[in-house]
């Protein structure tokens, strides 16, 4: 039966005497109009349209055929509408649409609050991509909180979804959590699994399930499985479980937890029972280390079969100035992430283990650190605890000068790495001394003294401590001078203070090396430094260079040369006297030259050096901001004490260093760097990369790396090269390849073919490399449930 105009009024009607509204004498009865009411100054309209008439009694507006009401960003689309203005309470029936932000709503019949948003309808159907829901009923107790009856959940875009699951009950909360009760899982149309709740997380990007199953020579057939799961909007975590022909069994459980939204603490774990581990060295039947050595697939240094990394980092914020980091890791052997996880020792190969509380303010920070040897394999210097305390820069009474310092407190030991598991300890590359137990300290002032004299017995290899007081305390004066020229000299001094040279550390009666050593040398150690840095800027503009493809709208050429010297008199004590504990290590890079940045304490020498450079900047406008498209940071170091930064021990300059960008478009990205043998005698070394994505379906990442004559590191010339292409919505595929040009080999090459099954996505992958010179190939197959591309679906404890 087709609506009458009657019928809305007598709704209308109804709607006001059921709103609490007394009854109305002739006189103050509110006439029918057919144009809405004037509202107040400020007050934002309610927009009506439609193809009927529209009606306004009072404040109860009604509309009549293809209705659209429009407010504040939320459009409604319905047959029929009834709108109390004071309430702002909309009824609409007959294919009722609402899109309000990323949500979309529809149902037969639907009361909707355009404030509130709180809504109740029968036969719902709702959608925030990726997430789909359908319901016999909706109603909504609270703000951004929805109840859905008989409802349907999936986030499969489909008329008929691969996976989805019915409730009871659905208590949706956006952006947060679906919570579903008396849960059927159906893939397709068949019911396989039956839960009494289900919680799922709104908040997570991990995929759910990722399933992994092949066969390389390094661990024969493998599976490998892993489950990210949720248990509520603070904690998350992940369950993994491994099984490998030549390895065993393997699983680890990682949780993560966040008590406050700028805090978070991560605990992992993972356990392996290796099969190659399991027995000696047949050739060696009494080893400490276990595994036959010869095989390719072993290390030396493994003690038991039982291999292990448990992990445990975190961030705590305490209010806006007051924090606490942790990084602690505890391994079975030096070897367990390089076998099982590869990526994470690339990154990091001795991993960090300390707990630091820190407390910030605008002028002054205040550190206390603790760091321990957890893994006596890896030399380590410990400090039990160091306590920091610096100044920023303050002005001085009001007048420019400016006012820096930099403090600490430190219990200091220095442990060498233990070689009790090792067979050939020799030919351990984290080994603390070289082959034959002949000292080789891998720091910068040996490799700028190379026949330097030292005050101690380089030969002594036993652990050693001390306390060290640290105060250094620096005054500058920054200045503009004709409006472009920035100068700011600087002068500073510094006490350190040792309550042992450690220049004797053999044992003698009650001598161990640490703070009980029967020989004490207390030395205190003066000196000071003054320096000078500058800059400034010159630039032309090109406005009526313009490129709407390429984003150009007008062109500036920014240039800003640069400088900085420092010279620092010999110190009361030398390097060479002290058996130090932050002893700057050779570097391929330059490093601070401002001591207030500068924090190889021990290493502290006389010093003459300038650094110079400029940057050149091209720019553009976007958006009404500057942009930078190029980039390129050109600077040298003149060490004139050839002990700093020089290229080699008898040069005075060092590699000229260049540091390039260029980001023209989104879709094209180039970065280098490269330092260059400028002084005849030197090393040369090139890192550079470009990406490439001419459109969403395909991307391109290219990178060269390159080093030679380094008296550090090996010889290096590689190419690596990445390509992936998206055919279509189901077809995937991407190319790994790394060369190394030096030795002539492909050290990595993997190829996956992706194919796109809606819910999961299938993954077949083909991979060489090369393990300790052995050539490694491994195929696998991945399944992935990306159902949930955003969320995690799983059971709560109850």
């Amino acid at each position: 039966m087709r609506i009458t105009r009657f019928t809305h009024l007598f709704t209308a009607f109804c709607v006001i005497c059921l709103s609490g509204v007394a009854p109305l004498s002739a006189q103050d009865a509110p006439s029918v109009a057919t144009t809405p009411p004037v509202t107040s100054a400020g007050d934002e309209a309610i927009v009506i349209q439609a193809d009927g008439q529209n009606t306004y009694i009072g404040q109860i507006a009604t509309a009549d055929n293809n209705v659209v009401i429009r407010y504040r960003g939320d459009v409604i689309y319905c047959d029929h509408a009834i709108l109390d203005r004071s309430t702002k309470i909309v009824t609409a029936t007959g294919n009722v649409r609402i899109f309000s932000a990323n949500r979309f709503y529809r149902g037969d019949m639907i009361t909707y609050n355009l404030d509130t948003k709180a809504m109740t309808s029968s036969t719902f159907l709702g959608e925030e991509y990726p997430k789909f829901l359908s319901a016999k009923k909706v109603t909504t107790p609270e703000f951004n909180h929805y109840r859905l009856t008989n409802a349907t959940f999936t986030t499969n875009n489909r008329e008929h979804p691969s996976f989805h699951m019915e409730a009871s009950t659905i208590e949706y909360r956006p952006n947060d959590v679906v919570v579903m009760k008396n849960v059927l899982l159906f893939v397709g149309e068949v019911p396989i699994a039956y839960f009494p709740v289900f919680v799922q997380s709104l908040t997570d990007s991990r995929p759910t399930y990722q399933f992994n199953v092949g066969d390389s020579g390094q661990f024969g057939a493998f599976i490998d499985n892993k489950y990210n799961w949720v248990a509520s909007d603070k904690i998350r975590g992940s369950t993994e479980f491994d099984v490998r022909q030549k390895r065993g069994y393997a699983g680890g459980v990682d949780v993560q937890y966040f008590p406050s939204i700028n805090s978070d603490i991560l605990l992992k774990t993972y356990y392996a029972q290796d099969n190659l581990y399991s027995m000696n060295n047949p050739q060696v039947p009494n080893a400490v280390s276990k595994g036959n050595l010869t095989n390719p697939y072993t290390y030396d240094g493994v003690p038991y079969d039982n291999r292990y990394r448990v992990a445990y980092q975190q961030h705590l914020q305490f209010g806006s100035d007051f924090s606490s980091i942790a990084d602690i890791n505890v391994w079975s052997d030096p070897w367990v992430t390089r076998d099982f996880f590869p990526s994470e020792y690339q990154q990091e190969n001795q991993p960090p283990n300390f707990l630091s509380l820190d407390q910030y303010n605008p002028d002054f920070t205040i550190g206390l650190l603790v760091s321990e040897q957890i893994n006596p394999f890896f030399q380590s210097t410990e400090r039990l605890p160091q306590l920091e305390g610096d100044v920023k820069q303050q002005k001085i009474f009001g007048t420019g000068i400016e006012w820096s310092s930099v403090n600490s407190v430190d219990n200091l030991e220095m442990k060498y790495a233990s070689l009790n598991y090792f067979q050939n300890p020799q030919s351990y590359i984290y080994n603390s001394f070289g082959a034959n137990n002949a000292p080789q300290p891998p720091t910068a002032y040996t490799y700028y003294h190379p026949n330097a004299t030292y005050g101690y017995n380089l030969n002594q290899q036993n652990d050693y401590n001390a306390y060290r007081y640290d105060t250094y305390q620096e005054f500058a004066y920054p200045k503009q001078y004709f409006n472009f020229l920035s100068i700011t000299p600087r002068i500073g001094g510094r006490l350190t203070q040792y309550s042992d040279n450690n220049q004797d550390i053999n044992d003698t009666v009650n001598n161990n090396g640490l703070a009980s050593d029967a020989i004490h040398n207390p030395v205190t150690r003066v000196t000071g430094d003054v320096g000078l840095k500058g800059d400034f800027k010159i630039s032309r503009t090109w406005l009526n260079v313009q490129d709407p493809n390429l984003g150009i709208n007008g062109i500036r050429h920014v240039v800003e040369p640069f400088f900085d010297a420092q010279y620092a008199p010999s110190p009361t004590v030398t390097p060479n006297n002290i058996r130090g504990f932050d002893n700057r290590l050779y570097s391929t890079q330059l490093q601070p030259i401002d001591w207030t940045e500068y924090n190889s304490i021990d290493s502290i020498d006389k010093q003459a050096v300038v650094r110079y450079g400029v940057w050149n900047k091209i720019q553009t406008k976007r958006d009404g901001a500057n942009y930078d498209l190029f980039t390129l940071q050109t600077y040298a170091d003149a060490d004139f004490d050839h002990n700093f930064s020089a290229a080699t021990p008898n040069s005075t300059l060092s590699n000229l260093f260049n540091t390039l960008n260029f980001f023209p478009t989104q879709q094209l990205q180039v970065t280098s760097s490269s330092s260059l043998n400028i002084s005849g005698d030197s090393y040369n070394q090139f890192d550079n990369s470009i990406v490439w994505s001419p459109d969403p379906s395909l991307k391109l990442t290219a990178g060269y790396h390159y080093i030679n004559h380094s008296s550090v590191f090996a010889d290096s010339n590689t190419v690596s090269m990445d390509i992936f292409y998206r055919m279509n919505e189901h077809w995937q595929m991407e190319a790994q390849e790394q060369f190394e040009a030096t030795t002539g080999r492909l050290q990595l090459q993997q190829y996956t073919v992706y194919r796109d099954l809606d819910s999961w996505l299938l993954a077949l992958s083909y991979s060489q490399s090369e393990i300790n010179g052995v050539n490694d190939q491994t195929i696998f197959f991945t399944l992935t449930l990306k159902a949930f591309p955003q969320f995690e679906l799983h059971t709560p404890r109850l």
